[in-house]
């Protein structure tokens, strides 16, 4: 029985063809990316002087620079590059698309994201911008075109006075800003430079924080993640430990568990300050890639975290929610020459809403040839300039998912199945087929013929993982003359007192050879109840606040998976209807004063 490594429909995923999904299907030994960043050296150089946390917090960066050092897993970042797809600027998971966006931002790290967009010319001189704004005109061999040293900034802000006069006190935040967004949000691929085009937003920093940074960090990201989803793409660079902290809260089974959590550091700091505390990786797989591939396949839908801040949001200060009216906005953000969609409307969860079959998108992924050697950069870019400032026109909308008993509608479950790749690698395809074949037995178990032919696909199933292995193909120890059923009792049973097996265990039989069914983690069951049918007539569009309704489908109904949940990926997950429909909220200890910087620093 031939697997289907999808997309079954590729009028969404297009370019699957090139994609570095399509590697590790048929080669399960791909190694995993370079990650490139400079965080850990941003720690060491400009330290974080007292004096200038008001300036930071007036220019928007106050959150970035508490949010300290957070080590990188070039593993799970590998994992997530796999599922990105630059089609959908989303990640394809089994359960469903989920992205990173302008809410994670804002709430994980603090960085403004309504505001203007952050473009404006190229100068000539930027010696003359240095000194005019750092006070200090580095020497030429320090500049590499628009770029500037990290190193030689760091040795020229090494440190700052007590007594220092305001004008050095401003220069020495600007020069730490300025390594803030070359060592971390705005990282390159050399880790040694950062851009000097930003440099000049940071001559009034009171003005500062008047941009969209959040925007344009997210736009940074978007591009380097497209950028390394081909084939080939050996490194990667950006903001890839904000990545890494939103799959953290979405994604409980990758998470480290946190040991404690100071509420003390906490309060008054972004969300994603509470990763730096000390945890422990001992019930996640940690830095191996195959095992997050695994885990990434068998995905259930009571294992992401649709809506982490949803009962932390409230308790989070002001920068980190500031920008919370264009969060679902279907826009593009800007970085200079860089241009990306930002898609809500399909990742509709996230925002507590249910979610149909999204529009067509279009990613525009020729923005991708720009740059900043492109002479009229400007001008391309100049038609997602006036969609940006037209952003709360265009928001994506609909019914909450507290008003179903499915947070999708049927028509999304089988849209998706059919137009995305929901498995990475072929063992967990198989193993996948082989849960949902479990599944099925259980509607089955009164037609010994129908559990007889689901029981011999289970074996070809195995055998096909055996295949992928090279590891010899152990008969069956029972002749099945005729079927044999369990009772449904039985079956419960069975499936209750089943052994849970460790994700890196491996089995040795006594016919020396290691079973990979054995190395796989075993995950909960999802249960269905097909008794349940919910109809609905609310609508869904997106809301044009100046033009009205512009796309709807009043009248529309709505109906659960009914009898047969052997059709859909998502079969069971029905809300109110058992416990794995529960989300796994974190809850944050309750807030106590806050100290004052000094103490803190």
């Amino acid at each position: 029985m031939a697997l289907n490594r999808g997309p079954i429909d590729p009028d969404v995923l297009y370019d699957q063809n090139i994609h570095r999904s399509e590697t590790v299907w048929d080669d399960r030994n791909t190694p995993e990316i370079n990650c490139r960043r400079r965080e850990a050296v941003v720690q060491r150089t400009i330290p974080l002087h007292r004096k200038i946390l008001p300036l930071l917090r007036a220019s928007g960066f106050y959150g970035l620079a508490r949010l300290g050092f957070i080590q990188l897993d070039w593993h799970l970042i590998t994992a997530l590059l796999e599922r990105w797809r630059p089609e959908t600027h989303t990640f394809h998971m089994p359960v469903g698309e989920c992205t990173i966006t302008l809410q994670d931002v804002e709430v994980l790290v603090g960085l403004p994201t309504d505001g203007e967009p952050v473009i404006g010319q190229m100068h000539d001189d930027w010696l003359h911008v240095c000194q005019e704004l750092l006070g200090v005109i580095p020497p030429p061999e320090q500049i590499r075109g628009q770029r500037l040293s990290l190193t030689w900034l760091g040795a020229e802000f090494h440190e700052l006075a007590n007594d220092a006069d305001e004008e050095t006190i401003t220069r020495y935040a600007r020069a730490y800003i300025l390594q803030l967004m070359g060592g971390s949000i705005f990282v390159d691929k050399s880790t040694r430079y950062v851009h000097l085009m930003f440099l000049p937003f940071l001559a009034n920093l009171h003005h500062t924080g008047q941009y969209s940074w959040g925007g344009a960090c997210l736009a940074w990201l978007y591009r380097q993640l497209c950028k390394a989803s081909k084939q080939g793409v050996r490194e990667i660079a950006g903001p890839l430990i904000l990545l890494q902290i939103w799959a953290w809260e979405r994604f409980p089974i990758v998470a480290p568990q946190l040991l404690h959590v100071n509420a003390n550091q906490l309060h008054g700091r972004a969300y994603g300050s509470r990763w730096r505390d000390q945890f422990c990786v001992t019930r996640s797989a940690t830095h191996v890639v195959s095992q997050y591939r695994y885990m990434f396949d068998l995905l259930q839908p009571s294992q992401i975290v649709w809506e982490p801040y949803k009962t932390v949001i409230d308790s989070l200060p002001h920068f980190c929610t500031n920008g919370h009216n264009i969060w679902q906005t279907i826009s593009p953000l800007i970085c200079f020459y860089i241009g990306e969609w930002h898609h809500p409307d399909r990742v509709l969860r996230q925002f507590g809403i249910q979610q149909a079959v999204p529009r067509d998108c279009n990613t525009e992924p020729l923005l991708h040839n720009i740059d900043l050697r492109t002479a009229d950069w400007s001008d391309r870019v100049a038609h997602l300039v006036m969609r940006w400032h037209n952003r709360r026109r265009f928001t994506a909308t609909g019914p909450p998912i507290e008003q179903f008993y499915m947070d999708v509608t049927q028509e999304y479950i089988h849209w998706y199945k059919n137009i995305s790749k929901l498995y990475i690698t072929q063992p967990g395809a198989a193993m996948s087929h082989l849960r949902s074949n479990n599944i099925r037995l259980r509607n089955v178990a009164d037609d010994p013929q129908q559990v007889l032919n689901i029981c011999n696909d289970n074996e070809q199933y195995m055998e096909n993982i055996h295949y992928m292995y090279d590891v010899p193909i152990v008969p069956a120890p029972v002749q099945r003359r005729r079927p044999l059923v369990q009772e449904p009792d039985q079956l419960e049973e069975v499936d209750q007192h089943g052994e849970e097996v460790p994700p890196m265990t491996q089995t040795q039989s006594e016919h020396n050879y290691v079973s990979p069914v054995m190395m796989m983690p075993t995950f909960g069951t999802t249960y269905y109840d097909s008794g349940v049918g919910q109809s609905s007539d609310f609508g869904r569009g997106y809301y044009n606040s100046e033009a009205g309704q512009s796309s709807t489908d009043f009248g529309q109904q709505y109906y659960d998976l009914g009898s047969d949940p052997s059709s859909s990926y998502m079969h069971g997950h029905g809300r109110g209807r058992g416990e794995h429909n529960e989300y796994l909220y974190y809850e944050v200890p309750a807030a106590v004063p806050e100290e004052s910087d000094e103490l803190q620093q």
